[in-house]
Parts: C-alpha cells; structure tokens; sequence
C-alpha cells in the first residue's frame, strides 16, 4: 500500500481519488501496468477505465500482436 501524505496531496491540489486516477494512467501509459492492473487499482470496470484514458487522451496499449489473439479468439468462438 502507498501512503501519501497529507501535505503532498494538498499541494498536488487533487482530491486522493484523482491523485491515484493520475498514478493509474501515467503508469498505463508507460506500459508499467497492463489495463487490467491499472482498472483494479482504481475499482472501476474495463469501460469505465477506457473513459478515463479517453478523457485524458491517453490511447490504449493495443498491438497487432493483441489484434491477432482478439481474432483469433473470436474465430475460436465461430462468431465471424
């Protein structure tokens, strides 16, 4: 667990749930933690994280190597 202190969260002038949104995606975005990790952090659902990095224009770490498993998965599953 992290325990920031009080002086540093208000000096950040952030509340302590946007201050742990920030850690979240700036981690997310330098591929320290995957989407998963990073949403469990914060509690919040898959969707609910891709709003959040929407809204602070961070784009999602997808690779054609993800693409490929995606599809693959779905013509396992006979959905295409």
């Amino acid at each position: 667990m992290l325990t920031i202190s009080d002086d540093v969260l208000k000096s950040s002038g952030l509340s302590e749930i946007e201050l742990q949104q920030e850690i979240a995606v700036m981690l997310y975005a330098k591929g320290k933690l995957s989407i998963g990790k990073a949403k469990n952090m914060l509690n919040m659902t898959i969707l609910e994280f891709q709003k959040l990095l929407c809204e602070k224009n961070i784009p999602q770490n997808y690779s054609v190597q993800d693409f490929e498993h995606d599809l693959k998965t779905i013509e396992q599953l006979h959905l295409i």
